[in-house]
């Protein structure tokens, strides 16, 4: 791929497809090489009793997001066939892939849907999902048939340059592929396996299973607040306002970052 020596804004979004998606894979593979223990080491941060788990119930790994783990790499040269993987898909970036309060499942989350993974046993399949941008949008952006994701992933990026990749990315997922990219990228899940994440720029939602017992009749969104800037920055908040991302405190407030404040409902 040519050099951009002066990217512009479009270029940069293109250039940050590439990174998450790599990343997105390399999460993905690291979560099927180990599994989660109970707590995190000695030198990890304390635990968070109202998230789902120590470890993976948040975007970059703990509460303290150090993006990083127990375990260290193997001892010795392995090789891992991805071809021969199991894949869930969502996308364009599948962000994470955040742990639930069974250990037989995971939360799969994208920036286009969140599902649900029955990891038991290395089957790593989709037991249900939720189109949440296409909800949130009300249509705006369309969901992205698994297809187009699939020849997203195996696509090659040797030989393009920023015209022809854009084209490709717009063949796939639409004119506003663009504004795909920043949604759900900082969610997490609690101690009573609800999911929330941010979709559409302004929205904030919650997600849970239909029925808890058995995950595949669907997920549900139990709670939305459609035009959180709206509602909490009022209808005079400074423009181009968005949401950037949702932690949680160790008191179990959610907290909610925008592209211009940071809130947390006392």
């Amino acid at each position: 791929m040519n050099i951009i020596e002066h990217p512009t804004k479009s270029d940069r979004k293109l250039i940050l497809t590439i990174i998450f998606s790599v990343c997105a894979i390399a999460l993905f593979g690291v979560i099927q090489t180990v599994e989660a223990q109970e707590t995190t080491n000695v030198n990890g941060p304390v635990v968070n009793p109202y998230l789902a788990s120590p470890l993976y119930a948040i975007t970059h790994f703990d509460p303290s997001q150090s993006d990083s783990t127990p375990y260290g790499p193997p001892s010795s040269v392995f090789t891992v066939d991805l071809t021969e993987r199991p894949i869930v898909y969502s996308g364009p970036v599948n962000v994470a892939t955040l742990a639930s309060t069974n250990k037989n499942y995971m939360w799969g989350v994208g920036t286009d849907r969140v599902s649900y993974i029955n990891k038991a046993d290395n089957k790593w399949t989709a037991v249900a999902k939720y189109e949440a941008l296409a909800d949130a949008s009300k249509g705006a952006f369309p969901a992205i048939p698994d297809e187009n994701l699939s020849t997203f992933g195996e696509s090659s990026a040797v030989g393009m340059n920023p015209g022809s990749m854009d084209s490709f990315l717009k063949n796939l997922f639409g004119e506003n592929y663009p504004d795909r990219l920043w949604n759900g990228i900082y969610s997490l899940v609690d101690k009573d396996n609800v999911l929330y994440a941010n979709y559409n720029g302004s929205s904030v939602y919650a997600f849970a299973l239909s029925d808890s017992n058995e995950p595949s009749k669907g997920i549900t969104k139990r709670y939305a607040l459609e035009d959180a800037v709206t509602a909490i920055q009022g209808n005079n908040h400074q423009a181009n306002t968005t949401i950037a991302g949702l932690s949680m405190t160790y008191d179990g407030h959610i907290v909610i970052t925008f592209s211009n404040a940071l809130f947390m409902k006392l």
